[in-house]
């Protein structure tokens, strides 16, 4: 009897180890799909079943070519009990991919190597934010050539702490974006930007699913564009866009002029965009921009186009922008035909290289006030005012022009001007193209009277004004040169002494406090001082 019970016992163990779970893929062509399970029901399943290896070629569904196949991927919640040591190239050149399903029940705790796991898929975007990355030390290739990925979501249990190799991790991801804006860049495939992204402070690849996100949504029905900064994206009605960064057009370019109203969420403070490329470029139809102080601009590089043929707005005031970063301001206000009262107090312009066509057909801007420009980077100025035919006067004073070397057509066309305003820092001797600089300009008076020529339209007037012995179309600012602070019309080191005296005494009896104020910064602290003595020891602010 104890025989018969210890025999039978025997033989139940083994068919309870005989169909123990097992996990397993299985690749169904009616369907299309590749799901994974991890039960006792791997010989009941229709389709091609696959052992999951550890293989550095792979499993099997990519050695027999089924992965080209593949349009649905599965993981099946029995597969929550699996626990793979390796998913190397797993959904490698899965490149009819549609979707995964059921991500969250791939549990990767025990999962050492990642290498060209998604290689070359076509997918836009990847949940991940159930992975556990703890053990892994290969990545090496994981996204590679994911040309189409655009956003990788991750949770807490991502890490690379354990990664040592990583080469080409990212190659070729060229659409992949950060939660905070990172966009590709060549210099970085590897892991030491696989991590969310903490924006130009810390750069990433990666997004935190439950992380705010900046996008744009245009609402059909009342021709509206709102700039929104939430985790509610998928609820909104109508089309919703990303917020690009570098020179590409936004994904609302298209829409033009059917846009009416532009609003910024309040919300949207807490973007932080670093381009605002051709923004509003030919929404011609709107006439104001609402709530303008959410838009916040302190990583702005770029910023061309970006209001360009908005020939409707009258009125922007642009004060509140924080263009410290800004490194391109072309076509920015290009084609605002009605615009007629513009303010740009505040703005730091000491990174930007290049303001061409930046006021180009502003026919309606009777006044302009520049006189805080720092242009010491600036390289090309080509048609910066060209038909501007409501200025009279325009003041570049603050303008450092030494660095330009493309005037061509700066000042064309407006009829209208009578005096330019310039300083002790304007020059033209590193200009080599100056063509139609003056062309038009036929109410153009200098400081000694010298008047407009039609044979000297380039960059040989392009001066203040000597009279008959040396003429010029332009007019000295009185007391307007930067570093004269006792204004004796020129600078030397007794406007330091003084300007010390200021600062140690704060006795302003005598001083020029606009040309004190040498950093152009408002305000007098030794911060002008030493920008003063470094002028007169080297010859340049």
């Amino acid at each position: 009897m104890g025989r018969s019970l210890m025999l039978l016992l025997l033989l139940l163990l083994t068919s309870l180890a005989a169909r123990a779970a097992e996990a397993y893929a299985c690749y169904t062509p009616d369907n299309t799909t590749l799901t994974f399970y991890c039960d006792d029901l791997r010989e009941s399943r229709d389709g091609t079943t696959y052992d999951l290896t550890t293989d550095y070629n792979g499993p099997g569904w990519r050695k027999d070519n089924t992965y080209s196949s593949v349009t649905q991927v599965v993981f099946d919640a029995s597969f929550a009990d699996a626990r793979p040591t390796s998913t190397v190239l797993w959904f490698a050149n899965m490149n009819r991919l549609q979707a995964f399903t059921g991500m969250n029940y791939l549990n990767t705790e025990n999962v050492r190597d990642m290498g060209r796991m998604f290689v070359a898929c076509r997918l836009t975007k990847l949940d991940l934010r159930s992975f556990n990355t703890a053990m892994v030390t290969n990545m090496y290739y994981m996204f590679s050539g994911c040309e189409y990925l655009t956003t990788i979501f991750v949770g807490s249990g991502w890490t690379t702490a354990a990664v040592t190799s990583s080469g080409g991790m990212f190659y070729y991801c060229s659409k992949i974006k950060g939660s905070r804006g990172t966009t590709y860049n060549p210099n970085h495939t590897d892991a030491s930007y696989a991590h969310i992204d903490g924006g130009t402070s810390n750069p990433g690849y990666l997004t935190d699913p439950d992380a705010p996100a900046a996008y744009a949504c245009y609402t059909p029905s009342d021709s509206t564009l709102v700039f929104y900064y939430d985790t509610l994206r998928e609820s909104q009605d109508g089309t919703t866009y990303d917020i690009f960064n570098g020179g590409s057009n936004p994904g609302w370019y298209n829409l033009k002029e059917k846009v009416a109203h532009v609003v910024f969420d309040p919300a949207f403070v807490g973007a932080r965009p670093t381009s605002t490329y051709n923004w509003f470029y030919n929404m011609s139809n709107v006439r104001s921009i609402t709530d303008m102080q959410y838009l916040n601009t302190e990583e702005v590089t770029n910023m061309s186009g970006m209001f360009m043929n908005c020939n409707q707005i009258e009125d922007l005031d642009l004060s509140g922008f924080n263009t410290a970063n800004v490194t391109t301001m072309s076509y920015m206000f290009y084609g605002c035909r009605k615009l007629s009262n513009l303010n740009l107090s505040g703005w730091n312009t000491s990174s930007v290289t290049n303001m061409d066509y930046m006021f180009n057909y502003c026919n309606s801007l009777e006044s302009l006030d520049l006189s805080h420009f720092n242009t010491a980077k600036v390289t090309i100025m080509r048609y910066m005012f060209v038909y501007c035919y409501g200025l009279k006067t325009l003041d570049v004073s603050s303008f450092n022009t030494a660095k330009v070397e493309n005037m061509m057509g700066m000042f064309q066309g407006c009829s209208v001007l009578t005096t330019i305003y310039a300083g002790n820092e304007w020059t033209t001797e590193a200009v080599t193209e100056s063509s139609y600089m003056f062309s038009g300009c036929t109410s153009l008076v200098g400081g000694q009277g010298t008047v407009y020529d039609a044979d000297h339209v380039d960059a040989a007037y392009a001066h203040i004004d000597g009279g008959v012995d040396n003429p010029g179309y332009f007019t000295g600012k009185p007391g307007g040169m930067r570093g004269d602070v006792n204004g004796d019309s020129k600078v030397d080191i007794t406007d330091a002494t003084m300007l010390i005296n200021y600062l140690l005494n704060s006795n302003p009896a005598g001083i020029n406090m606009e040309n004190a104020n040498c950093d152009q910064q408002g305000g007098i602290d030794i911060t002008d001082a030493t920008m003063l003595i470094n002028y007169l020891l080297n010859g340049h602010w």
